[in-house]
């Protein structure tokens, strides 16, 4: 009985031995220099490692394992099928080479820049924000706005009648925007990225009319600008957008432009910097 007991204990130890393999190999750098202290992660099992001095590594594992994973700070991470003696190459990691570990959170500030009267522009700005949250593909929603007009009573000017709004205006003209986006975001590659949503665009003008030598500012409905053919029209309609975001680290820059879908085909630049969490 005694001699069972010994041969059955030998028997399950020859079970548990062959039920181990060994997985061993070197970590280097892509001109081949040892690394070490890089940690060494058996998939789809609790068992790791570290490399030696040497870059080397050997540890024993469940059989069947089929892939190693080598982290090392400052390093891409790379996943390996297990091979006899294997050699892992790791590349130092940068903006253009980093890959999206999670979805990450952004914020930031937005201008945008409608087509038309520069200076009315610069006086009253539309500005905003944008947040989004991406990963390989995400979302983003986007306001931006400036101070309402002053001048409340509708003036209409028609094609044609430039030489009496010649006559009519100092010259002086104010405009506002405002709009309210969203869609999706992609990632191309790091660090860039592309959007591209739909929403609401709203656009009013006004301008200083001199009445029997009064001036006051009021609002436009469609008008011919000092007979130069140049058009403004005010608008309250869908738009369409594009634009490309480039996440630097912790930092965003994006630009795009809007377009209104009314068939007038008016254009609005944007652009904006931010920060991503």
């Amino acid at each position: 009985m005694k001699k069972l007991l010994i041969l059955a204990a030998l028997f399950l130890t020859g079970l548990a031995v062959s039920a181990q393999s060994v997985v061993s190999g070197t970590v280097v750098d892509k001109d081949g220099n040892p690394i070490a202290n890089a940690r060494v992660e058996m998939v789809g099992s609790t068992e790791s490692c570290m490399t030696g001095l040497d870059g080397t590594f050997r540890m024993e594992t469940p059989l069947g394992a089929k892939k190693v994973k080598v982290l090392y700070v400052g390093m891409l991470s790379k996943k390996q099928r297990v091979r006899p003696d294997m050699t892992v190459t790791l590349h130092e990691e940068n903006v253009w080479n980093r890959r999206p570990d999670k979805y990450r959170w952004f914020l930031s500030a937005q201008a945008a820049t409608p087509s038309g009267d520069l200076a009315s522009n610069l006086a009253n700005p539309s500005v905003g924000l944008m947040l989004g949250r991406v990963k390989h593909v995400g979302w983003y929603v986007k306001a931006t706005g400036s101070k309402p007009l002053s001048a409340t009573e509708q003036f209409y000017s028609y094609y044609g009648s430039t030489h009496l709004e010649a006559l009519w205006t100092t010259g002086k003209m104010e405009s506002c925007y405002y709009s309210a986006t969203g869609g999706v975001i992609l990632r191309l590659g790091s660090p860039i990225h592309i959007y591209g949503g739909c929403g609401w665009g709203h656009r009013e003008f006004a301008m200083e009319m001199n009445w029997h030598g009064k001036t006051e500012m009021v609002k436009i409905g469609v008008s011919d600008i000092f007979g130069t053919g140049k058009s403004i029209r005010p608008y309250n309609t869908f738009v369409a957008e594009a634009g490309v975001m480039v996440r630097l680290g912790h930092f965003t820059l994006n630009a795009g432009c809007s377009e209104t879908i009314d068939g007038y085909n008016y254009l609005v630049g944007n652009f904006g910097i931010g920060y991503c969490f």
